[in-house]
């Protein structure tokens, strides 16, 4: 048994060596390139439409001019000349005063109390419309942001900040014929319930003279009816109203641009009570109607001064009464009202300066 344990070898012991690593290089990632974004806010509308690949087709001369123009005049003098899309300015126009777009209008969105005291010529001048109120704002859609003057005037109808949503010219104008077409059919609704009264002669001796034509939706059919046609006539700019009696109906016509527009055509019936309502406006006898009277209606219409002239006639079928209407706040109106584009505004100018000669 010895002998076995004396010829067992003893084990070789095992020696672990640490080898070192191999060294791994370490790359630090450079830092990405700073992509700058333009400040669209500092850069000047022909600038933006430039960085958008647009005015391509513009001459040195244009631009010079461009250049010198206010921002209304410069997309007055882009889309003039054809430089540009209305929709590609509208782009740039956002992307610099960061506003919406909208591509369209729901007029049955659009409250009949907000347009109610904003005159339709001002809303067609300014290519705005407002559209609802928000968030303590009136939402306003509108073709030309920089019009400051008719913004400021918006905001201090209502006496709220606007809030401007950008919007193709015909898209706004398209919307402002719409939602006034819906309140020029008052007339059109008054009439059918002129037509089911059987009493009408009543109503012409307990009127009383109204404040604003706004502000008469709880007057007697009569009254709304004459003042509907009042307000319509003003809004399409017509100088004359002529109540005209036949022998079996009344005939109501504008004059526009010098002709006769025939309106609406109220039932016989109502022909006394109409008269009568519209002579004690314009501060006429009623029971004088033999004779030729003249008077004069003054009122306010969305508070605007409006005279109209007042003339009665004796015929055959009863009395027939023109009015004329005169805008008395429209009477002198500035160059810049009568639509001139910015380089026949700049010829006029100079002319209307010259020491001598007629224009």
């Amino acid at each position: 048994m010895s002998d076995v344990v004396e010829n067992m070898a003893p084990a070789e012991e095992k020696t672990v060596v640490n080898m070192p690593l191999p060294q791994v290089a370490t790359i630090t990632p450079e830092p990405a390139a700073m992509v700058e974004v333009p400040s669209y806010a500092t850069m000047p509308l022909p600038a933006i439409l430039h960085s958008m690949g647009e005015l391509n087709a513009i001459t040195p001369e244009d631009e010079a001019e461009l250049l010198n123009l206010s921002p209304s005049a410069q997309i007055e003098f882009i889309l003039e000349k054809k430089l540009a899309g209305e929709v590609t300015v509208l782009k740039a126009i956002a992307l610099q005063l960061e506003l919406p777009i909208i591509s369209s209008i729901e007029i049955k969105d659009i409250p009949d109390e907000l347009v109610a005291g904003l005159p339709i010529n001002f809303c067609k001048k300014h290519k705005l419309l407002p559209l609802s109120k928000q968030n303590g704002a009136i939402e306003v859609a509108i073709s030309d942001p920089y019009a400051l003057g008719a913004i400021d005037e918006l905001s201090d109808h209502f006496g709220l900040p606007c809030a401007l949503k950008l919007a193709r010219s015909e898209t706004i104008i398209n919307a402002i014929n719409g939602v006034y077409d819906r309140r020029s059919a008052q007339a059109e609704a008054t009439m059918e319930a002129i037509q089911n009264d059987d009493d009408l002669n009543s109503f012409a001796h307990e009127l009383e003279e109204t404040k604003d034509l706004l502000d008469s939706e709880d007057e007697a059919p009569i009254i709304r009816l004459v003042n509907s046609l009042i307000s319509q006539a003003i809004k399409e700019h017509a100088s004359d109203i002529h109540v005209e009696p036949m022998e079996r109906d009344l005939i109501i016509r504008f004059r526009i641009d010098g002709i006769l527009h025939e309106k609406i055509r109220p039932p016989k019936k109502i022909q006394s009570s109409m008269i009568s309502r519209i002579k004690i406006m314009a501060g006429l006898n009623i029971a004088e109607k033999r004779l030729p009277q003249d008077g004069r209606i003054r009122i306010k219409m969305a508070g605007k001064d409006i005279d109209i002239r007042t003339a009665t006639v004796p015929t055959s079928h009863g009395e027939r009464i023109t009015m004329r209407l005169l805008d008395r706040s429209s009477i002198l109106l500035d160059l810049t009202d009568l639509g001139f584009s910015p380089e026949n505004y700049k010829k006029m100018d100079h002319l209307i300066h010259s020491p001598h000669g007629i224009i």
